[in-house]
């Protein structure tokens, strides 16, 4: 957009409504040549005498857009304009002069012209979609965007912002179509490959996000990045022996990291091996003391197992460490969870005679909510309950459980969740692998309502 090459803006060659001037063929042919200085000594003088011709005024100001006179430019483009309103060519050629000016709203209005007097301009609906999505006007990016790719225009930039706007907007069928033709464009692009599938992935489609990551490592098994993330999507869909054999190439490459090393004590645990868990996640606490990761999950998978009160010593310990964010991977799965918690709720029998502390159990209410929010239902049950032990008399919101109840009934049917928001389709569901990790992947914290108060007991 910065080169205003003559022969580069649609239209360019004249369209004129009387026999051409030989003053301004002379002029278009100094521009063609870069011979810019002369073209608009004759342009000016053209305007001298005719001040109302319409392609004198539109060269020119082609011209000192091309020497970043941009005002100037602008004046001599909105002079054109006036003179012919119904002229798509000019209103594209001041659109796209005003943007390269900065000036984005003169230049959405003068392009939304332009593609209304002639809506086949793909390359104008592709620059209208980009400027809307820019600004988070989702519905008009889409609009644009999906116009651009109707006319024509299915080069992997359209495709990849029509993608990414369909999945802000919940139109997942129709997002997943897009980039998949994309991933079809590029299939041997690794980052490309990668970047769609942690698109869907950050966007649950995690049936759709796997067959992109898994290529884009098969094509780079040197990015850990393309690695973990394998890794990620096959312990979230229920696949953990692929998980496993991931996460131990990763590490045989000394590429293991912080987060692997939770991940994969969060996977020997959903494989049943507890001890190897323990070990792993106890020497992650060793190596990064002052991280709070490794004190969530083991305490989550202590807390699976009936260790309650090393869990709650552990995640007790977590919060107080808790500072911007953490990654939980471990999701309880206790079938049994919810309604447990609802059945002492109804009976009022709390499980520990320990003291009541108010500090305590709003800790736990805060950690629990912060699952909730993120559809962790049965670990949020778990953690809600817990404020209940501590303190019997706290308003723990009946919602809540509620809700977990409902979903843990969904997910122990053996039904394939449908993806929030949106309608059927085979792929467009989760994967019933998904009851180790709802909906959401693995927890960051803090919840969208800010950071759990830290026990310090």
């Amino acid at each position: 957009m910065c080169l205003f090459v003559i022969a580069g803006f649609p239209g360019m060659e004249a369209r004129a409504l009387r026999p051409a001037d030989p003053q301004i063929e002379q002029a278009r042919h100094y521009l063609d040549t870069g011979q810019l200085q002369r073209a608009e000594v004759l342009l000016n003088e053209v305007i001298k005498s005719d001040p109302a011709n319409f392609e004198a005024h539109r060269l020119l100001g082609l011209s000192y857009a091309q020497e970043q006179r941009f005002p100037d430019a602008v004046a001599h483009l909105e002079k054109a304009v006036n003179l012919r309103p119904e002229s798509p060519e000019a209103l594209t050629d001041l659109g796209n002069i005003c943007l390269e000016g900065h000036e984005r709203e003169k230049a959405i209005s003068a392009l939304a012209r332009s593609v209304t007097l002639e809506p086949d301009q793909a390359p104008v609906q592709y620059t209208l979609g980009t400027m809307f999505l820019e600004a988070g006007e989702d519905q008009k990016a889409a609009l644009h965007l999906g116009l651009a790719r109707t006319y024509g225009l299915k080069h992997s930039g359209v495709l990849l912002n029509l993608g990414r706007v369909y999945l802000k907007l919940h139109r997942t069928a129709a997002a997943v179509d897009v980039l998949e033709e994309l991933l079809q464009v590029s299939p041997g692009d690794w980052r490309r490959q990668l970047d769609v599938g942690k698109m869907f992935f950050d966007n649950f489609l995690y049936e759709s996000a796997k067959p992109p990551l898994i290529r884009a490592w098969e094509l780079n098994r040197d990015s850990y990045e393309a690695g973990f993330y394998v890794a990620l999507v096959h312990y979230l869909l229920g696949e953990q022996a692929e998980s496993l054999a991931a996460l131990i190439e990763l590490k045989a490459k000394s590429q293991q990291t912080l987060e692997a090393e939770n991940l994969l004590g969060a996977v020997y645990a959903k494989l049943g091996q507890t001890d190897q868990a323990v070990a792993l996640l106890e020497k992650a606490m060793e190596e990064a003391p002052d991280r709070p990761d490794a004190y969530f999950n083991l305490g989550l998978i202590l807390l699976e197992k009936g260790d309650r009160n090393e869990a709650m010593r552990l995640l007790e310990r977590a919060g107080a460490l808790y500072q911007n964010n953490a990654k939980v991977f471990y999701i309880l799965e206790t079938q049994s969870a919810c309604a447990t918690v609802r059945r002492r709720l109804d009976q009022n029998q709390p499980v520990t005679q320990e003291k009541a502390r108010a500090a305590r159990a709003d800790f736990y209410l805060q950690l629990g909510k912060a699952f909730e929010e993120r559809f962790h239902y049965t670990s949020a049950a778990e953690l809600l309950g817990i404020t209940r032990e501590l303190d019997p008399d706290n308003p723990v919101p009946s919602s809540l459980f509620a809700a977990a109840e409902s979903w843990e009934g969904v997910l122990l049917s053996g039904e394939q969740l449908r993806e929030p928001r949106q309608g059927s389709g085979g792929n467009r569901r989760l994967s019933q692998g998904n009851r180790y990790c709802s909906p959401r992947s693995q927890l960051l914290l803090p919840s969208r309502q800010g950071a759990f108060p830290q026990w310090q007991g």
